[in-house]
């Protein structure tokens, strides 16, 4: 990679020119694409992995809090179940 006048890399999409200086007045210019499509594949491949970890992520997520929510609903099944079998016994104890 090859940095600018200033010593600085340049930004990608940016080229960077070097001066080369020839025998007296004549110069040799070189100008290199920084953006080049190596770069940038490799870039959209980095960023294609990491939306995949974090898609797949997501959808633990989604399963966990689906499960946990089925979860729920069975524990609330079970708490009417047991609240109409043992009638005002349950009562006692407050389920909120």
């Amino acid at each position: 990679m090859s940095l600018g006048p200033d010593g600085q890399q340049p930004l990608a999409g940016q080229t960077a020119a070097h001066e080369t200086h020839a025998s007296g007045s004549q110069s040799l210019k070189i100008v290199t694409e920084i953006g080049s499509s190596v770069e940038s594949g490799l870039s959209q491949e980095r960023e294609k992995k990491e939306m995949s970890d974090l898609n797949d992520r997501l959808a633990l997520y989604i399963e966990k809090v689906r499960f946990l929510e089925a979860q729920n609903r069975k524990l609330f099944a079970d708490v009417e179940r047991l609240s109409k079998k043992w009638g005002k016994k349950l009562k006692m104890f407050k389920i909120s």
